[in-house]
């Protein structure tokens, strides 16, 4: 044990008062040590792992150039005529810039309109994922536009009355951007609440709303109401994947502001560039693992970075990205992961949908914590969504009496384990045996013939 470093932080016996802790030592080796890999903070400028943050938008967007243009075009009428310009839904899936050039084309219409002393509009953003109730998105938008609405004890009515007189009296138009808008057709009152941000200016032409929605999900029209879908009459943009080629730049890009000098090389960046390409042309993921094999090599004390690197910071991003999706997701969805995982781990074989209800039920009873229980139709969501997200795979087999659908794991279980057992009451239920067998899996009783 080196001098000064005490087992569990404790201090050695007869060790002098002179001696420091374990943790204060082990802090100042890692605070006074010089980053071999990442640019530090000069000034106002930004450290860079600042640079590959998600939070971090760049002054220059490459390879969207058509989207920016589209938007631009979209915002016009606020600026040479002080006019609503419409409504806008933007698709595309995750990384392919949606957001981040959506914001950036509303900044420069603020920053130019300033310049040129002409109207500035009112533009909000919200998203939909961190705001999630009718009250909250109607407070946020008119906080943006500085009205003050206290976190509760107001009638909605009340809200979009002073959103109204604000607009009025400050004659200018308002585009409210909600990002991953689908949520709000998710129940009835938010699907209202879009349903009234379009309609504001019915009964007050001087009111003037225009929303740009952001969706992940190219059938988000299909799941808007008849007069909603009337009263958006929205205007259209489709974000594509990135190609290789194109995240090569941006990878380029930011590893030229976030690394000291001649720390990575083409090779890395175009190997990252492959593995994002392949899966769904993701910028954010790639941008991600960049920095991940970033910090993998600072942490080594490397001088620069290798592909052993990549592949360590790979396997590391995989996991921490498997932990933070199964951690935060419902509980109903958790419980029957863990009950397919319990049958394949105990019985070494699949499960059908029957066999699975009756081990989630068996795993309700077992805990004193969970009480929600489901049936047949809503366990056939959670798979198909489980399902659609890689966790599991569903599959529909005969078994010579009819269809069933048969559920296999694809997590390990060691990561199951240790996402889960974080959570007292989890953990109790991981420990659970299913009480059936392997063949009940395949010949046994099932209600969900033709159930897919």
């Amino acid at each position: 044990m080196e001098p000064g470093y005490h087992r569990d932080g404790e201090t050695r016996e007869g060790a002098t008062g002179s001696e420091k802790d374990f943790a204060d030592l082990l802090l100042e080796r890692i605070l006074d040590k010089k980053g071999t890999i990442f640019k530090e903070k000069q000034g106002i400028d930004f450290t860079g792992r600042d640079i590959l943050s998600p939070s971090y938008r760049p002054d220059i967007i490459l390879h969207r150039d058509t989207q920016i243009k589209q938007i631009i075009e979209y915002f016009v009428p606020c600026i040479n005529n002080n006019q609503s310009p419409g409504n806008m839904l933007i698709y595309g899936k995750t990384g392919t810039g949606k957001t981040l050039v959506t914001r950036h084309a509303a900044a420069k219409i603020v920053e130019n309109a300033s310049k040129r002393g002409a109207a500035v509009p009112f533009i909000t953003y919200i998203n939909a994922k961190m705001y999630n109730t009718k009250y909250r998105i109607l407070a946020k938008i008119c906080e943006d536009i500085g009205v003050f609405v206290p976190k509760t004890g107001i009638a909605t009515d009340a809200i979009l009355d002073a959103l109204k007189d604000v607009l009025k009296k400050a004659d200018k138009p308002l585009v409210s951007i909600i990002d991953e808008v689908d949520l709000l057709v998710r129940s009835r009152e938010k699907d209202d609440l879009l349903y009234v941000l379009t309609r504001l200016a019915e009964d007050d032409p001087a009111v003037r709303v225009s929303i740009i929605g952001i969706s992940n999900d190219l059938r988000f029209k299909t799941f808007l109401g008849i007069r909603v879908l009337s009263s958006l009459n929205a205007q259209e943009i489709v974000f594509q994947p990135y190609q290789r080629s194109e995240l090569v730049d941006i990878l380029k890009q930011r590893a030229d502001l976030a690394f000291k000098e001649d720390v990575v090389d083409e090779g890395i960046v175009g190997a990252i560039a492959t593995i994002a390409a392949r899966e769904d042309g993701d910028a954010r993921k790639a941008i991600a693992l960049l920095l991940k094999t970033g910090e993998v090599a600072e942490q080594e004390g490397a001088a620069f970075i290798d592909a052993e690197h990549l592949v360590k910071a790979r396997d590391r991003l995989d996991l921490d990205t498997t932990e933070s999706f199964l951690s935060t997701l419902p509980v109903q969805f958790q419980i029957v992961i863990i009950a397919i995982s319990n049958a394949q781990t105990h019985y070494k074989c699949s499960a059908n949908t029957g066999v699975i209800l009756k081990i989630y039920h068996d795993l309700v009873k077992e805990s004193e914590d969970f009480v929600s229980s489901i049936g047949l139709r809503r366990l056939l969501q959670i798979l198909k969504d489980l399902n659609d997200q890689g966790i599991l795979d569903l599959a529909v087999v005969s078994n010579g009496r009819g269809r069933s659908s048969v559920v296999s794991m694809n997590l390990e279980r060691s990561i199951i384990e240790h996402v889960f057992s974080k959570n007292q009451q989890l953990k109790k239920l991981l420990n659970y045996i299913p009480k059936m067998k392997c063949l009940d899996s395949f010949l046994g009783p099932s209600n969900d013939s033709n159930d897919l």
